[in-house]
């Protein structure tokens, strides 16, 4: 396949802001939505388990077609595969705004977590290709900032316009923003076609697994659970696992490399990655869910409250960058954990009643966040063999996925079978918070145990050979941010 290519340097700064509008649309949409959620159902007909539904459905796709991203991209090209995201985006934005039930609004958000898994890794492929070197950090500065108002203006604006007029003007922002980024993308510079083969097998029983275990944490969260479907769904979802890890063990490009967990104590950061993004997605959940349904407030407030918990997230990201000059990533990860954990205790026992005493822990939450969502990727970039690199980072962001939806379906089982025993003391967000301290528990262990240990003897970044070093200040720009994710 031939591909048009053009002078990068005239579009150095149309590419990081084009780049930008794929990441910026998912944190928009996951931001916006956790604030709307409550009115969205309630307006389709829907009970709480069809908000978590709604919610997990964008994770779930986004998971599944994420492994082979790479590999599709390869096949019909960069550019191409990035205006495909964002028509899959659109279109499911498209259909949310005018959906009037449930099942057409659960297809618009498979539509839109496929389209972000399409346009996301793809971003930072085509900005390189279109920045010339030299001017390649203040690129990739200006896709950062832009794509990281989304986190900000994603639960103010979902909470106002859900108050205001309705929350589908949120939607009709999303297609214009995704018919704004073909036509920009189609003016980017492409990276050519190879020939490979996707990795199907691995996407159907991979994603199949985590949709099953999905299925059986989420109906155990009804007030009156279906145990024969709970125990039936998480049964096959070990079987459907365990084909899929042999699958991946036989084919020449897996959906995931079992063989970066052969990397010392890679696995560790990976177990400590999946509980700390259970508790921010499962937490962030569950706030604006309790602050409309169970204390009355509005969808703008409790969009401002969502603001305050991520609002120094940037911040945690700048605090890694400063503190790293004197230790190692790891030591800082762990006593980022530790700051999380004492966070999510002390929000347990303040509660909301008095809101400015919640604000604290809930701002410290997004500090302690922003120095895990960097670190990690610093960790693995440090710890991980250059040939294995590429592996261990789409890892880091399978994982990131894998404990968003874990997160919130076992976070928000647990607060409907809070709410539904009549538990008060403390209430059902207070339990939720301090479960999310004992889920993050292991997370301390193994940063502890296996992370830090390691970190005394490591080398700090400015020892890294500096090719290492540049590959670590993109992604560390990348993951600032925000995730999937997480």
């Amino acid at each position: 396949m031939s591909t048009s290519r053009v002078t990068p340097a005239a579009h150095a700064t149309l590419a990081p802001v084009t780049c930008a509008i794929g990441l910026g649309l998912v944190m928009l949409d996951n931001n916006a939505l956790v604030v709307s959620l409550p009115t969205i159902t309630r307006d389709i007909g829907a009970d709480e388990m069809a908000a978590r539904w709604l919610f997990v459905s964008f994770m779930l796709a986004n998971l599944t077609l994420l492994p082979s991203v790479g590999t599709i991209a390869a096949i019909v090209g960069r550019r191409r595969t990035y205006q495909i995201g964002l028509a899959l985006f659109g279109f499911g934005s498209a259909l949310a705004l005018v959906a009037q039930s449930f099942w057409p609004l659960l297809l618009a958000r498979v539509s839109q977590g496929a389209g972000g898994a399409l346009t996301v890794p793809n971003a930072a492929a085509l900005l390189d290709a279109n920045v010339p070197t030299h001017r390649r950090t203040r690129a990739v500065a200006t896709w950062v900032t832009v794509s990281s108002t989304g986190i900000f203006v994603g639960p103010v604006m979902g909470g106002f316009l859900t108050n205001a007029v309705s929350w589908r003007l949120v939607f009709l922002v999303e297609v214009a923003a995704c018919a704004a980024g073909i036509a920009l993308a189609g003016r980017l510079a492409d990276i050519g076609a190879t020939r490979q083969r996707v990795d199907f097998l691995g996407m159907v029983t991979g994603g199949g697994a985590v949709c099953l275990a999905a299925l059986g944490i989420l109906e155990a969260g009804r007030a009156t659970p279906n145990w024969v479907l709970v125990g039936g769904t998480l049964g096959l979802a070990v079987p459907t696992f365990i084909a899929f890890l042999a699958i991946q063990r036989r084919v020449s490009h897996p959906a995931l490399d079992l063989k970066v967990f052969a990397q010392p104590r890679f696995g560790a950061v990976i177990g400590a990655c999946a509980a700390y993004n259970a508790t921010v997605a499962g937490g962030q959940y569950v706030l604006s869910l309790f602050l409309q349904t169970q204390h009355g407030m509005s969808a703008s407030a409790a969009g401002w409250v969502a603001f305050a918990a991520m609002a120094l997230l940037p911040l945690g990201s700048q605090l890694l960058s400063l503190l790293t000059r004197f230790r190692t990533p790891q030591q800082v990860m762990y006593w980022a954990s530790l700051g999380l954990t004492t966070a999510y205790v002390l929000a347990g026992v303040i509660g909301v009643d008095v809101l400015w005493l919640a604000v604290l822990p809930l701002l410290a939450m997004g500090l302690a966040v922003g120095v895990l969502f960097a670190g990690d990727t610093a960790v693995v970039m440090s710890m991980v063999e250059s040939r294995m690199l590429a592996s261990a980072l789409s890892t880091l962001s399978l994982t990131r996925q894998l404990g968003s939806i874990l997160g919130i379906a076992f976070l928000g089982s647990l607060h409907q079978q809070l709410i539904a025993v009549g538990w008060s003391r403390p209430d059902p967000l207070q339990g939720t918070f301090l479960a999310c301290a004992v889920v993050l528990l292991p997370a301390v262990w193994l940063l502890y145990g296996n992370v830090v240990a390691a970190g005394r003897s490591a080398l700090p970044d400015s020892a890294m050979p500096a090719n290492r070093g540049v590959a670590l200040n993109k992604e560390l720009n990348k993951e600032r941010g925000g995730d999937e994710p997480r």
